[in-house]
């Protein structure tokens, strides 16, 4: 087989194998929660842990460099990921009427997604692998919750969302194409600060929520 098709292949059954794992989460959630009928919201949100695989399969599987063509293709498909259906989402599930599966296919949606751009951000960007620690510390929180048999769901709480956000906007940052590496040095040093704060936001509302053991979502 040609290397080029051995590639596809390989990107072809990652890709799947998100989406297989996202769906089995999903479905177990389901099942707790009883029959729904899913909204236009809950598709729009599915939308964006699709987008989140995608992101994830060519941080994982794809090449080694992106030109900057490429990166500016990879900023723009996360931007619309994050922000434009997570902006509709919303105001979608208000006139519809919200379900309880959507709330939580938003946070896990908003979670994949976040590990996508960090995992792109550490392979691309140049960033410390210190920035893949929070993102993989909120997949604990999925697992605990649903060994407890719990429904998995998250809390608007301002700390929460202000290392979140600025965690979402530095991989966003360090994907976009610039070649200066004086800027790349610096970025770093940021990621590390942005990095270690999430950890500390994580930790904070884990002991709030779980007991001193446990780190929650944020």
């Amino acid at each position: 087989m040609p290397c080029s098709a051995r590639r596809t292949a390989r990107r072809a059954a990652t890709f799947v194998a998100l989406v297989l794992l996202h769906l089995a989460f999903l479905g177990a959630m389901r099942r707790r929660i009883g029959p729904e009928r899913p909204t236009p919201a809950d598709i729009l949100t599915g939308s964006r842990a699709a987008c989140a695989a995608a992101i994830l399969t060519s941080a994982t599987v794809g090449p080694a460099q992106l030109t900057p063509e490429q990166a500016r293709r990879l900023v723009l498909l996360a931007l619309l990921a994050s922000t434009v259906t997570d902006w509709l989402d919303g105001p979608l599930a208000r006139r519809c009427g919200p379900t309880r599966l959507g709330a939580v296919m938003d946070i896990e949606a908003d979670s994949l997604l976040t590990l996508a751009l960090a995992v792109a951000a550490v392979r691309w960007g140049r960033l410390p692998a210190l920035v893949l620690v929070p993102p993989i510390m909120r997949y604990g929180d999925l697992v605990r919750t649903v060994r407890r048999g719990a429904i998995f769901s998250g809390d608007a709480i301002w700390w929460c969302r202000v290392t979140g956000g600025a965690q979402m906007l530095l991989f966003l940052v360090a994907l976009a194409p610039c070649p200066h590496e004086r800027y790349r040095r610096s970025l770093r040093r940021v990621a590390v600060v942005i990095a270690s704060l999430q950890l500390a936001t994580q930790v904070r509302d884990g002991r709030r929520r779980f007991g001193s053991r446990s780190v929650s979502v944020c």
